[in-house]
């Protein structure tokens, strides 16, 4: 599995920080997330950046970006079996993707 690697035209004035973790759901693993917020640290409240089925979490960057300048604290999760995430034989379904990224998101808060 390779590595998320943040873009060379990235902005400046915000922060990117990629996120490994387990789905509390079923144990499903590694799941990623590109977390998106403003570098001066004044970024609340958090909002999920979904992705769509056949995408990954950077076909929505563009949407993070400009919600983190905003002022929102973003979170563009991989959902599984997409993007750099794990790609189980199980659990493709709306449940899951709606708790795993719940998951990210309470691991955050």
């Amino acid at each position: 599995m390779s590595t998320p690697i943040i873009p060379d035209d990235f902005p400046p004035d915000l922060t990117w920080v990629p996120l490994a973790y387990q789905s509390r759901v079923d144990g499903v693993g590694p799941l990623y997330a590109d977390c998106i917020f403003r570098a001066d640290g004044q970024a609340k409240p958090m909002a999920a950046v979904l992705h769509g089925f056949h995408c990954k979490s950077r076909n929505v960057t563009g949407d993070a970006i400009a919600l983190a300048r905003r002022g929102l604290f973003c979170v563009a999760p991989d959902m599984r079996g997409h993007g750099l995430s794990d790609w189980p034989a199980h659990g493709h379904d709306v449940e899951h993707y709606t708790r795993d990224a719940l998951a990210v998101m309470d691991a955050l808060a």
